[in-house]
């Protein structure tokens, strides 16, 4: 067996973890206080930056002082900045997409071999593999390279893409490879408060519209070969630039591969004009790959870790912190509280003596967007309906107009079309602005008896139980009560309340209308295309067809 490297120690299953002796130092020389002194003032150092509900105890100290877990998660990150006075990549933890590896000596780059899959970049030492990290964080680490990858405005931009997207999404960012393997743009997505955004290719190819569909032109089809073999997410993108401004159209590279090869000869790809790369689509495009990048790179932990989870179904409550799988990523997190308190409320729902209520706690497209991807999502919401029959069970939010006014436009196109798939289930939903309900944690009340599930900006992965206190009834009756009376979308026309929520979110109606038409006439998966099997885009499309039939019932 390798030795392990200098300052480190092997541990079951031959991975190395270094002590932190940063940090300790930082604890015992600077602050002079034991670790669960530390702990509390870290809790408190997070409540007064804004990350209200952190979870922190000496035994997590030791596991980073220990060297067992080598990078927080990011709020925690924030919280030790705050606390310390110091940059974080300062106090002595793992460096993101650090390689362990058993010995140094193995490092020589001779004898190792990298390759790039699924959006994620792996080193091959003989008959082991690494993962060295994400496509996109590893952008975001290096930057433009001197000689390589040269910075957008130091190249050509012939199409005016670059342009564009600075005016209109200036989060994006974008570089040119080299050498480019048929690359023409690699597109690093921004990462949000919980997603860690993710990256994806382009190669462009000139474009004429017509009858509802961007014809590209593939004139040099060896190019195009070489591009559409990448394993990574992809998009052909068609650039129309017959009416002065450009237009930009896209496809999935896996897409287009499978459409060409039916007609080997015909030289060129219809997309369609629904797939026009606009706030909707590339708002739908930075939530599906985020999510979905984020559960591949976890694939095999996330499974370990849900089973070894599994045991917390048998109690009737839980709260369960994200230190549980402290291996697993934020959006692996965000899928396993979500399909954890699913299964909870579907087990619970038929002991409640009425018509349940239910508080979501979603404010953001970002946190939203779980509903319109993750599999199990819209089979939930299909599974009350099936418990509820005809009478329509009422969801409500807590949406503050701070959270409206800070949420960009393309999140709060992913938090309408998250309620609209809701509607779709046959949900009434109300919206409440007052921030002093933010707090509610996620519940369904119905009669003397309540459900707790909540996932969304808690403290861990989640909360579950059950209960008929009397102080928790209260208080989840005059929060339901309040939405109830005061909804700012309220109608009895499910049409009405929807233009209700657009112009609450200040989106265009006429302007979504149309979008969503557009979308369900052909749906969304050649655009977005899941890897991940937890992935879904079905919401989507029910959610687009919603808004479609309701402005054919309205005409």
């Amino acid at each position: 067996m390798s030795d392990a490297p200098a300052g480190g120690v092997t541990v079951a299953g031959g991975r190395v973890k270094t002590p932190n002796l940063v940090l300790r130092r930082v604890r015992e020389e600077e602050r002079h206080e034991t670790r669960e002194e530390f702990a509390r003032a870290l809790v408190a150092a997070a409540d007064l930056i804004g990350e209200h509900g952190l979870a922190c105890d000496a035994r997590l100290i030791a596991r980073w002082e220990d060297g067992e877990v080598g990078r927080p998660r990011p709020a925690y990150q924030r919280a030790l900045e705050a606390l310390t006075g110091r940059a974080f990549d300062t106090l002595g933890f793992r460096q993101p997409n650090a390689i362990e590896v058993p010995s140094p000596d193995a490092l020589a780059l001779e004898r190792l071999s990298f390759y790039v899959e699924e959006g994620q970049m792996w080193a091959r030492l003989g008959r082991r593999t690494f993962l060295v990290g994400s496509t996109a964080a590893l952008l975001a680490q290096v930057g433009p390279l001197a000689g390589g990858t040269p910075a957008l405005g130091e190249v050509a931009d012939p199409y005016g893409f670059t342009s564009l997207m600075r005016e209109r999404w200036p989060e994006l960012k974008l570089s040119r490879p080299s050498p480019d393997y048929g690359v023409d743009l690699t597109a690093l997505f921004p990462a949000g408060r919980v997603l860690e955004g993710s990256s994806l290719q382009m190669q462009f190819h000139d474009a004429s519209v017509s009858n509802g569909r961007a014809l590209a032109s593939l004139t040099n089809l060896p190019r195009w070969t070489q591009f559409s073999r990448t394993s990574g997410r992809a998009l052909l993108v068609g650039a129309d630039l017959s009416n002065g401004a450009p237009r930009f159209f896209a496809l999935d590279a896996r897409e287009a591969r499978r459409r060409l090869s039916n007609s080997p000869d015909s030289g060129s790809i219809a997309i369609p004009t629904a797939y026009e790369l606009d706030d909707f689509s590339l708002g739908l495009l930075w939530a599906c790959a985020s999510l979905d990048g984020g559960l591949q790179a976890d694939d095999q932990d996330l499974a370990l870790s849900r089973e070894e989870l599994s045991a917390y179904e048998k109690l009737s409550a839980s709260a369960v912190s994200r230190e549980a799988a402290p291996e697993l990523g934020s959006v692996s997190h965000m899928w396993l509280g979500s399909e954890f308190c699913a299964r909870h409320i579907l087990r619970n729902l038929d002991g409640l003596p009425d018509l349940p209520v239910f508080w979501t706690r979603e404010q953001r497209g970002e946190e939203a967007c779980a509903w319109l991807l993750f599999d199990h999502k819209y089979a939930y919401l299909r599974a009350v309906r099936s418990r509820t029959g005809e009478q329509a069970s009422v969801r409500m939010f807590c949406i503050p107009r701070q959270a409206v006014d800070g949420s960009p436009h393309y999140e709060r196109i992913l938090l309408f079309l998250s309620i609209a798939l809701m509607e779709a289930t046959g949900i009434h939903v109300k919206v409440c602005d007052d921030p002093s309900y933010s707090g509610v944690e996620g519940f369904v009340l119905g009669g003397q008896q309540a459900i707790i599930a909540n996932w969304v900006r808690g403290a861990g992965m989640w909360h579950v139980d059950t209960t008929n206190r009397p102080s928790v009834l209260r208080e989840f009756r005059e929060a339901s009560g309040e939405v109830g009376a005061y909804s700012v979308i309220e109608s009895r026309d499910p049409a009405r309340r929807m233009r209700s929520l657009a112009d609450y979110l200040a989106l265009d109606w006429a302007w979504l209308q149309t979008r969503c038409q557009a979308l369900a006439q052909v749906g969304s998966a050649s655009l977005l295309r899941p890897r991940s099997r937890l992935i879904s885009v079905a919401g989507i499309d029910v959610a687009c067809t919603y808004i479609n039939d309701l402005e054919r019932a309205a005409a």
